[in-house]
């Protein structure tokens, strides 16, 4: 008999399974957890003051003490942090997934988009059944908690890594014409434009709302160089030509890939280069369940995002994991001459191609 249920009639497998979904069940929990600890600040409150009390944790994030009550001993239940009878103390090595100064090994960051998600089950549900897809203006509500998968990932890797792989140092800082397609809020571009202030930087996207959080950074940090158009970028329809276009984390929204990487290569400079940032995963899924521990994330945010885009449209709805080797061939036969899978060390779970016109 399991010790989570002593009295249990069921047979090994059967309590095993039970057990096992159990556990799952809780850990659902302790992620809503986490979604607060991030929402509300005690997750940094309690990596810059533990040990502490519940009581002088809620005090210092100015959060009421009985919530926070709670909320610690779910912390403590999950193995996050440890109770010595008198105080909390953050577990060692915890202060770096759950806070900032994890740069892109800051998971807990996720957390919120996971419960923003659930909003839209309703929806999710309903095209189980259609398969029709979603606007993509069901999404602007949750623009903050989409852009922050993103954004510490390009802080860290884009100017130290991704730019000197790409050999176009010099050509940006002598004045380049830059395209990032599906900007988001525009971290990407705002980066490159205080890099490089004699380039130009045009951003396309569909979400007004992300144009206008994009637009106001801009505004903030005076950048002159960088300017925002809200537009569908498939069909791709470009002003002239580009010598760097860009499109991260974007491809796998498309209706139809392949056209749309014909399109990128038909903008693009004699000499231009195109760099797309996507997870990096294999065609073969069970390669994936054996080798990723990302799978059920990955997937999961597929069904409630990269599905709904594309089948909205009407198209093969690629989806999160559509595979390093699918996207290498349909770059190839869009006739780019070299196509080149580069990973990051600050990044080493997405992939950058490198295609080169």
């Amino acid at each position: 008999m399991s010790p989570e249920n002593p009295e249990s009639t069921l047979d090994p497998a059967e309590q095993a399974a039970v057990d096992h979904l159990v556990r799952l069940i809780n850990d659902a929990w302790v992620v809503s957890m986490l979604a607060i600890g991030e929402r509300t600040g005690l997750l940094p409150t309690l990596a810059e003051h533990s040990p502490c009390s519940a009581q002088e944790l809620a005090s210092k994030a100015g959060l009421h003490p009985r919530y926070v009550e709670e909320w610690i001993w779910i912390m403590a239940s999950a193995e996050i942090v440890d109770f010595d009878g008198e105080k909390f103390s953050l577990r060692p090595g915890y202060n770096v997934p759950l806070t900032t100064k994890g740069g892109t090994q800051h998971w807990s960051r996720l957390a919120p988009q996971v419960t923003a998600f659930s909003r839209l089950e309703d929806l999710i549900v309903e095209d189980f059944s259609r398969g029709r897809g979603l606007p993509p203006s069901t999404y602007d509500p949750l623009i903050d908690v989409l852009a922050v998968e993103s954004g510490s990932i390009f802080e860290t890797t884009l100017l130290e890594e991704v730019i000197p792989h790409l050999g176009i140092h010099d050509k940006l800082r002598a004045g380049a014409r830059i395209i990032d397609l599906g900007c988001g809020e525009g971290a990407a571009l705002q980066i490159l434009a205080a890099a490089y202030p004699e380039s130009t930087l045009v951003g396309l996207d569909l979400s007004s709302a992300a144009l206008d959080h994009a637009r106001s950074d801009v505004a903030a940090k005076d950048l002159k160089n960088c300017s925002f158009e809200q537009a569908d970028i498939e069909p791709l329809r470009l002003d002239g030509h580009f010598d760097l276009i860009m499109a991260a984390n974007a491809v796998h929204d498309l209706a139809q890939p392949a056209e749309f990487f014909a399109d990128v290569r038909r903008a693009l400079t004699p000499d231009g280069v195109f760099c797309m940032h996507e997870i990096g995963s294999s065609a073969d899924m069970t390669v994936n369940i054996a080798t990723n521990p990302h799978v059920p994330g990955t997937l999961g945010f597929s069904i409630y995002h990269c599905l709904p885009l594309s089948l909205a449209k009407g198209g093969i709805a690629p989806g999160g994991m559509w595979g390093r080797e699918r996207y290498v061939s349909a770059l190839s036969d869009a006739g780019f001459k070299s196509v080149e899978i580069f990973n990051a060390k600050a990044d080493p779970l997405n992939d950058v191609f490198i295609a080169r016109a």
